[in-house]
């Protein structure tokens, strides 16, 4: 499974993915607008709900077709464009596409809406380790890691962030968490 397909799957089945069934709340817009309609609602003209959408661009990211899986995220987008995962699922789909920027972009949006899911600030600081300055990404990966427990990946890209830059006991010192949180992935 590719990177973007995993990323893919944890989008709807992650700590976040009772997001992806409804419309995401959090901060209180300025001006009230229209609600949302239910992602689960049947839609006029037999058009798919967001939920369906969503499934539909990460099953479409698994199987490498990101221009499809683009286009599945967009429409959620359209529908709800509070909805984090919609521009989760775009940036995945960009960078699928090798859309550094686009990714970036849809990153920020995503986490405007969503300032509290680590998954999204997760992506940020692997999106800026892999293709910007690794000593930018190590922030997010922090915020990351803080903001979920459970997400070893983000404890663990901390330690590489830490030896890319030659801290060598920062490093161990992530790594040693990752093995006290789940011993289970440590050196046999």
């Amino acid at each position: 499974a590719t990177a973007c397909g995993m990323a893919a799957a944890g989008l709807l089945a992650g700590p976040g993915a009772e997001a992806a069934q409804k419309p995401k709340s959090g901060p209180a817009p300025q001006a009230a607008p229209a609600p949302a309609p239910a992602p689960d609602a049947a839609r006029p003209g037999g058009e798919r709900s967001t939920r369906q959408l969503l499934q539909a661009g990460g099953l479409a990211i698994e199987e490498g077709g990101f221009q499809a899986a683009r286009d599945r995220f967009r429409e959620a987008a359209d529908i709800d464009p509070r909805l984090a995962q919609a521009h989760f699922g775009l940036a995945l789909a960009a960078l699928g596409e090798g859309d550094h920027r686009g990714a970036e972009r849809a990153l920020r949006t995503a986490l405007d809406l969503a300032p509290s899911q680590a998954e999204i600030r997760y992506a940020i600081g692997v999106t800026e380790f892999v293709f910007g300055d690794p000593r930018a990404a190590e922030p997010d990966l922090r915020a990351a890691a803080d903001g979920d427990k459970r997400l070893l990946e983000a404890r663990y890209a901390v330690g590489l962030a830490a030896a890319e830059r030659a801290d060598l006991a920062g490093a161990e010192a992530a790594f040693r968490e990752c093995l006290r949180l789940d011993g289970q992935h440590g050196p046999s």
